[in-house]
């Protein structure tokens, strides 16, 4: 009986249990975001064990009814797998992680995609949120430091300004700008607002540039703008605002310290000096009491504003369904400038547009509109920039009188005046790029492609130049500028290009073999045409047009320019089992730039690679993720040289004929140039080896190449009899450039758990660059380019310190030297006692980068953002200017206090300066290696701190994303220049800046 009443008992726990059971269950909701609290759509929530689930809606958000104490899991594409313990909760935020894994991204190559897994070349690429944390109005500049190898070079921080790029060093004697792409069609790296990028994909080597051809000797980089996504409705705003100082300035010698030592350069000279001890001591006083008659400009302070404001703002809008996407986005960005009536601004429209007309075409069609606005004032008075004019006048010469009016400085040299009454120099950029694109797939794995890519430029300015008059203290009329009237220079630059491409690709997967075949056709059209008209006299400047100039005093001129491009070429890619990878590339160009029977010319590539992971003995390796290894060949041309070179061009000239007794005036043509018709390519030849690694879950990823590049049949002007008659040398092809080098980036990147991820990264290049053969036409200077060296290395003279007491047993450059002067090395061979340019100078040192490198340092912790970027250059030689290192050059400029505290005395005989004297000065500033320092310097080039408001105080207004940040561009650098000066920039040039912004994003 008792174990039928504990049968019973043991049933009836068990319904009960069920029951209970059933009653638990309960309704889950949730949002599902990702780490920067951006819902993600379409995600997939499943019970765990079942096939039952639900997925998430455009917020990010779900419902789902699940037992109690039971696991969902939640998984997307792009995002990591979680499992989620329901446990008894029944509202969720849940937080997925960013993919770690890396190989299956899709790169943009020449005319195509491939996976990174499948790459055989030296591909790098840099992701748009890279670039957009950069913060930077041009995007030239966001790539410094960003990409191994690629060398960006600022030359100026005046507003709107770009950066030069290089991708593995200096290829060739000429122009070595790399190609850029822009959605497929040839264009500039500046045409693209930053905010627009979705993608940029650097081509390095010869093998996955070589589709490009004649165009890729330089290296190609190909951007891709920002598309709409299917099902998605967004719209986002980004704006930013800054103040811009400038990184460093000099400090210029004071007005009394300046006085003690122009008596004392001319004392070393035997002359009397030119101040009373008095006057000196008592100057400074008496500028207080009577500024007009004892002046004390600090004309950096005059000419410069303390600081200039920057703006960035972007606004866009995407969405659309299966049938038509678009996206608009709308941008405007300004910066002042530090030196009055300076200012930049851009507006740019980016509109792309994809269309499925049906199951098998699809098309895209795009637009880019821009407009950039530059107004600056007129630099025609002086042959100087207005910041080395500046810098270059003693303290004791007036910008102003006490009444504010104009004072005339040094003999009418006042360039605070200059920039706000000598005129301007105001230019306009409208651009417009469009692009249509139709894909065609009449049979699975076979796309046929049309794109036809149409640009347009119109550009204008004008230049007008403004008499200034001088009034001395009383308002007496003392003299102008030299310039007795007012000059207009009005200006038009208008040019179309074309780019047809027409393709056809099929890929196929048969078993273990995966293959792809590419041919296509591309044609290329350029025109531009010139327009300048001039009138000198203007009786009402302030009508500042051609026609109300004076019309007997004119000019004007005009021209037009045309070239064109015509290319075959194809590219193959096999791989086997996913581990061993072979790709070839082809292409056949023809430039109008050449004669006919020299036009065309042959590129091919070859490149392999070998997936070692994935073999057997490799796969149970749980620390190794990825290693691949690969090399390549292949050839690459530049046909950039000209559009006329091997044509016999006629130059108009005003001559005079005796005829009929009388001289008679006639325009004439004649040929100034000897024409080489069989000039061809310069070719580039290269080969590059390297390896990618993935380690730890793809946690560290681990990137080298090592690449050796030749480039033959550079076009040089080498001499020619001078009985041939001929102004000019003609081109031909000569000269040969070889460049080698090395590149690494190492980064890592871990996510902690759900509310800390950080990541840290590395990059470091050299590049060493050698001139093989010029064949003899080596160019001398300053900087010389000459066999056996580096591109555009330093040449002087060798120092040997300071003259002593014993100079008169030294060889001496001019002969009157003194102790304190510097004294140069004498070398072998000479014919001469003396130091002499032809025989003593040597290269003393080189002007290009060594060991480019960049870092990067991001963490997000919650709803917290950090990141730090450095950047810098480990090795390269920088020549000091005179204004950098010479007191009173042309007997009066102003120079650098440091320069007070450190020159050579009897007392002080280990100065870093030499003697002051303007009899020294002939051999003392010549150019030498005592005065050349260490260039290398490392940049905090941004630091950025963001904050994302929760996603649950955004939601009932309506917004997706809410972030604010703070970052600083070019904060300071770490450097060996003279303290005042910056080493990227020349000593004339307008400063390099730092920009302290704050601004938003927002997404709805």
């Amino acid at each position: 009986m008792k174990w039928r009443i504990l049968l019973l008992s043991m049933i009836g726990l068990f319904l009960w249990n069920n029951a209970m059971a059933q009653d638990d269950k309960i309704t889950v909701s949730g949002v599902v975001t990702d780490p920067n609290g951006v819902p993600v759509i379409g995600a997939n929530i499943i019970i765990a064990g079942t096939t039952t689930g639900t997925m998430t809606n455009f917020d990010g958000g779900f419902k789902l009814g699940v037992p109690a104490n039971s696991k969902i899991i939640i998984t997307s594409i792009g995002y990591e797998e979680k499992l989620v313990n329901v446990g008894t909760s029944t509202e969720l935020n849940i937080v997925l992680r960013e993919a770690q894994e890396q190989l299956n991204e899709v790169v943009i190559i020449g005319y195509g995609t491939q996976k990174k897994a499948d790459l055989t070349g030296a591909v790098a690429t840099v992701n748009a949120e890279a670039i957009t944390e950069r913060k930077t109005p041009q995007l030239s500049q966001a790539l410094q430091g960003s990409v191994p190898g690629v060398s960006v070079t600022r030359t100026s921080g005046e507003p709107g300004a770009t950066g030069d790029i290089l991708i593995r060093g200096q290829t060739t004697l000429n122009n070595s700008t790399p190609l850029v792409m822009i959605d497929g069609a040839p264009g500039d790296i500046d045409d693209v607002d930053p905010e627009d990028v979705q993608s940029l994909t650097v081509l390095k080597d010869a093998a996955s540039a070589a589709i490009y051809g004649s165009r890729a000797a330089a290296g190609v980089i190909i951007i891709t703008t920002k598309r709409a996504k299917e099902g998605e409705l967004t719209v986002t705003y980004s704006g930013d605002v800054g103040i811009q100082r400038p990184t460093t300035l000099p400090e210029m010698v004071d007005v009394q310290t300046y006085f003690r030592m122009q008596n004392e350069f001319k004392e070393n000279d035997g002359l009397a000096p030119l101040w009373d001890q008095y006057y000196i001591d008592n100057y400074r006083d008496n500028s207080v009491v009577n500024p007009d008659l004892y002046p004390n400009t600090d004309w950096q302070n005059e000419l410069l504003k303390k600081n200039a404001v920057q703006q960035r703002h972007n606004f866009s809008i995407a969405g659309g369904n299966d049938v038509v996407r678009s996206k608009m986005s709308f941008g405007y960005s300004t910066q002042e400038g530090l030196i009055p009536n300076f200012n930049w601004e851009r507006y740019t429209l980016q509109l792309n547009n994809n269309i499925k007309i049906n199951r098998k075409l699809k098309g895209a069609l795009d637009m880019y509109l821009r407009q950039s606005n530059k107004e600056q004032p007129n630099e025609g008075h002086h042959s100087n920039s207005f910041y080395s004019g500046a810098r270059s006048l003693p303290s004791f010469y007036p910008a102003y009188w006490s009444d504010g009016t104009f004072a005339n400085g040094k003999d009418g040299n006042n360039p605070v005046a200059f920039v706000n009454k000598g005129g301007y120099k105001d230019s306009q950029t409208n651009f417009a790029r469009f692009r249509a694109r139709l894909d065609f797939e009449p049979i699975k794995d076979l796309k046929v492609s049309a794109q036809l890519a149409p640009k347009f430029n119109f550009n204008n300015s004008k230049n007008m130049l403004r008499v200034i008059d001088y009034y001395d203290v009383d308002g007496n009329w003392i003299g102008n500028t030299g310039k007795s009237q007012d000059k207009l220079t009005d200006s038009r630059d208008e040019s179309y290009s074309i780019n047809q491409q027409y393709t056809i690709t099929y890929s196929k997967k048969i078993n273990k073999h995966s293959f792809s075949v590419l041919g296509g056709y591309e044609t290329n059209y350029y025109r531009q045409k010139t327009l300048e008209a001039e009138r000198i006299g203007y009786v009402l400047p302030d009508y500042d047009e051609i026609n109300a100039g004076n019309v007997d005093m004119w000019s004007n001129k005009g021209g037009q320019t045309e070239n064109a491009l015509s290319s075959l070429f194809a590219r193959f890619s096999y791989n086997y089992k996913n581990k061993y990878y072979i790709q070839s590339n082809i292409r056949y160009d023809g430039s109008s730039r050449f004669h006919p029977d020299h036009r065309w010319g042959f590129f091919p590539s070859v490149s392999g690679g070998w997936n070692i992971s994935n073999e057997e003995f490799l796969k149970n390796v749980d620390w190794l993720s990825n290693l691949k290894v690969r090399g390549s060949w292949g050839r690459l041309g530049n046909q950039r040289v000209g559009n006329y070179a091997y044509t016999a061009n006629m130059s108009r000239s005003n001559s005079y004929v005796y005829a009929g007794g009388e001289v008679i005036p006639l325009t004439t043509f004649s040929q100034q140039d000897m024409a080489i018709e069989n000039i061809t390519w310069e070719t580039t030849e290269g080969y590059d080896i390297g390896f990618d690694a993935a380690f730890l879950d793809d946690r560290l990823n681990v990137n080298f190449d090592w690449y050796y590049k030749t480039t033959y049949d550079i076009l040089l002007k080498l001499d020619i009899p001078l009985y041939l008659g001929y102004a000019n040398p003609p081109l031909q092809n000569a000269g040969v450039v070889d460049n080698q080098g090395w590149e690494i980036a190492i980064n890592w990147r871990d996510i902690v758990n759900d509310n800390l991820t950080y990541s840290i990264g590395f990059n470091l290049s050299d590049n060493k660059n050698t001139v093989v053969d010029m064949k003899g036409a080596n160019q001398l200077g300053n900087q010389v380019t000459m066999e056996g060296q580096e591109y555009k290395a330093w040449y002087g003279y060798e120092n040997l310190g300071y003259f002593g007491d014993d100079h008169a047993d030294h060889a001496k450059l001019t002969g009157q030297e003194q102790p304190g002067d510097i004294r140069y090395k004498k070398q072998p061979g000479g014919e001469s006692d003396m130091i002499n340019a032809e025989e003593d100078r040597v290269v003393i040192g080189s002007s290009l980068p060594r060991y480019i490198f960049g870092a990067n340092f991001g963490v997000n912790y919650k709803n917290l953002d950090f990141g730090l970027v450095l950047q810098g250059v480990g090795k390269t030689d920088v020549m000091l200017s005179n204004a950098q290192i010479q007191p009173f050059a042309g007997t009066f400029q102003n120079f650098p206090s440091y320069i007070a505290d450190d020159y050579w005395t009897p007392e002080n005989t280990g100065a870093a300066y030499p003697r002051l004297s303007d009899q020294g000065s002939k051999s003392n500033y010549a150019k030498s290696d005592f005065w050349l320092v260490n260039g290398a310097y490392l940049r905090i080039k941004n630091i950025t701190l963001g904050y994302t408001l929760p996603r649950t105080l955004l939601k009932k207004v309506g917004v997706k994303k809410f972030r604010i940040y703070a970052s600083v561009n070019d904060l300071w650098s770490f450097n060996h220049m003279p303290k005042g000066w910056d080493p990227e920039i020349k000593s004339t040039e307008y400063p390099l800046l730092t920009t302290y912004m704050t601004g938003i994003s927002l997404k709805f």
